[in-house]
């Protein structure tokens, strides 16, 4: 990726297109894949400044108002003012010491913010049988899944928590992912 931002690669993208440079997103897409194991080509990844920017992009693109999102609740505050400044009704559900109680989900949320391989603010990862619960989604509605992943590469031991990935095409999914410092500057990227 760093070779991809190098100054006089990066210039051929003012005013570029505005998901981004394509040699990054190329970079990006194949840095996924081999370290998270998601198959994503440079279409599929969009860069933006910074985690709020991420989701005010998705937001804007998947929610009208009065759509129902579920946040994790404790969870990132920002996230759930910027559902609500979009008009949409927000549902808080219990996080618990195995992650986002999935039991607790509203019926018919149009989108499901969830933090799963490190939940904000409390750090636990959701247990392996909550993820898959979460995959398979309501019966009676089919949900957007938006994961962030700001933290999931970071572990004291071992690989990362693999990225939970839908099993069924009833559920949607995009990930927000963040790349803290690792190139020349902060990257934030979403895929789907």
């Amino acid at each position: 990726m760093s070779r991809q931002l190098a100054p006089r690669r990066a210039r051929a993208g003012v005013y570029g297109d505005p998901a981004g440079y394509r040699g990054l997103r190329e970079a990006i897409a194949r840095h996924i894949g081999v370290a998270r194991g998601v198959e994503a080509s440079a279409d599929d990844v969009t860069v933006v400044s910074g985690t709020q920017q991420a989701l005010d992009v998705v937001a804007r693109s998947l929610l009208t108002p009065a759509d129902r999102v579920a946040v994790e609740d404790p969870g990132y505050q920002p996230a759930r003012w910027l559902f609500e400044s979009l008009g949409a009704r927000v549902n808080g559900v219990p996080v618990d010491q195995h992650g986002l109680v999935v039991d607790a989900l509203p019926r018919h949320a149009r989108l499901v913010y969830v933090t799963p391989s490190h939940q904000y603010p409390l750090g636990v990862s959701m247990a392996l049988s909550r993820r898959r619960a979460l995959l398979r989604g309501p019966s009676e509605t089919t949900p957007r899944l938006w994961r962030m992943t700001t933290t999931s590469e970071f572990r004291f031991g071992g690989r990362p928590i693999e990225p939970c990935r839908p099993s069924t095409p009833s559920v949607r999914s995009s990930t927000s992912a963040h790349s803290p410092r690792r190139c020349c500057q902060p990257c934030d990227w979403a895929s789907s």
